[in-house]
Parts: C-alpha cells; sequence; structure tokens
C-alpha cells in the first residue's frame, strides 16, 4: 500500500468514522429522548399508581358505605312491609266498619220509614180527633149556654119568689 493509498484510506475511514459518530451522536440524541420519555412515562405512571391508591381506598369506603346503605334499605324495606300490613288489616277492619255502619243507616232509613207512616196516621188521627172535639165542646158549650140561661132563668125565678115570700111576711 503506498502513502498516498494509505493517507486516502485514512481519510476515507476518517469520514466513515465521522459518519458514524454522527449516527451514534443521532442515537444518542434518540436515546436521550426516549429517556425522556421513559421517566415522563414513569412519572405519570408513579401518579396512576398513587391514584390507583387512592381510589382503591374510595371503591373500599363506597363499598363499605354500600354495605351500612343495603343495611338501612333493608330495615326501611321490612319497616315498609309492616306498614303495608297494617295498612291492609286497617282497610280491611274500616271496610268492615263502613258496611256495618252502612247496614245500620238502611236500618235506620227503614225504621224512619215506617216511624214517618206511624207519624202520619197519628197526625190523621190526632186531626180527626181535633175535629171531634171541638164538635163536643162546642155541643157542650150550647148545652153549658143552654144551662146557664135555664139557671139564670131559674135565679130569677127564685129572686121574684123570694121577694114573694119575703114581701108576704106576717112579721
Amino acid at each position: 500500500m503506498t502513502s498516498d493509498q494509505y493517507t486516502e484510506l485514512i481519510e476515507f475511514l476518517g469520514r466513515k468514522f465521522e459518519a458514524i459518530d454522527r449516527r451514534f451522536e443521532a442515537i444518542d440524541r434518540r436515546f436521550d429522548a426516549v429517556e425522556q420519555r421513559l421517566d415522563t412515562m414513569e412519572h405519570r405512571l408513579a401518579v396512576l399508581e398513587v391514584s390507583h391508591e387512592a381510589m382503591r381506598d374510595d371503591i373500599r369506603a363506597l363499598a363499605e358505605g354500600q354495605t351500612v346503605i343495603n343495611a338501612r334499605l333493608e330495615r326501611l324495606e321490612s319497616r315498609v312491609e309492616a306498614l303495608e300490613s297494617r295498612q291492609d288489616r286497617f282497610e280491611v277492619e274500616t271496610r268492615a266498619r263502613f258496611d256495618g255502619i252502612e247496614a245500620g243507616m238502611v236500618r235506620l232509613g227503614s225504621r224512619m220509614d215506617r216511624l214517618g207512616s206511624r207519624m202520619d196516621r197519628l197526625e190523621s188521627r190526632m186531626d180527626r180527633f181535633e175535629t171531634a172535639t171541638h164538635a163536643r165542646f162546642d155541643k157542650i158549650e150550647t148545652r153549658f149556654g143552654r144551662w146557664e140561661v135555664d139557671f139564670g132563668t131559674v135565679v130569677l125565678d127564685h129572686g121574684r119568689r123570694l121577694q114573694a115570700l119575703e114581701g108576704s111576711d106576717p112579721n
């Protein structure tokens, strides 16, 4: 190999090494970018892990709260069922009472109708009695008037007789 060839080889290799260096530098920059992206992803992953733990605690608290709510709902459902049962019994009892009251009102209506009829008959009898009584009183008044006249006549007659007797007194 000649010295020119050697120089040429060295230049050629120098250019090649420079190109390789540039490529390594580019690869280094890409590794730096990838490393920076990995650091960012690790940071985001750490944030997600913390968030995941917080969510797990929140879910646990929600589950415990749900258990408490379920227990309260079961108690409320039990109370609602008891109230519905009471309402059903009350409705049956009330309906029976209203049926009894209604039957009593029907009986009272019938009784009032009978009493109304009796009152009509009694009123008719009272009208007849009143008419008969007025007729009798009219007769009695007429007889009393006659008796009064007769009595007045008797009194006058007795008065005259007394006067006559007194006038004929021998003393």
